[in-house]
């Protein structure tokens, strides 16, 4: 008994390309079984109890350092750019022009002094003058 493609109403180009065609996807089907055998996913391999132990170490840092700046008021005479950079709505330029201030007029002597820094107006005061202090 003989198959024939012309029996099931192909011509034979239409055979043809039929045949490429499971061809190809046998051959894609076989090169992917090959290359999970060979070469095993790095996911199978990678270790997810040590990225949850590094996560959580990061984490229990991070929020050991955040909860004193909210606690602790920040002293604006001795900060550091990134510290101050923790108050809100203070961001670098700010910042730095907090430190710039400080370095050519001297210590803030009253928290109000603050506002004479390019940057800072009533509104920003009052979100940030409970989390500073002068002394």
């Amino acid at each position: 008994m003989k198959f024939s493609f012309q029996e099931l109403g192909f011509t034979k180009n239409e055979a043809r390309i039929l045949i490429l065609a499971v061809s190809v996807i046998t051959a894609g089907f076989c090169i992917k079984y090959y290359d999970s055998i060979f070469n095993p996913s790095s996911d199978e391999n990678f270790d997810f109890t040590r990225s949850d132990l590094e996560f959580s170490l990061q984490s229990s840092v991070s929020n050991e350092t955040e909860v004193p700046n909210q606690e602790t008021p920040i002293n604006i005479n001795t900060a550091s750019l990134e510290e101050l950079m923790t108050l809100d709505g203070i961001g670098e330029s700010i910042a730095s022009g907090i430190i710039s201030y400080r370095n050519k007029h001297g210590e803030f002597s009253k928290l109000e002094d603050l506002m004479k820094v390019s940057g800072i107006g009533k509104k920003k005061f009052g979100k940030i003058k409970k989390k500073i202090k002068v002394k």
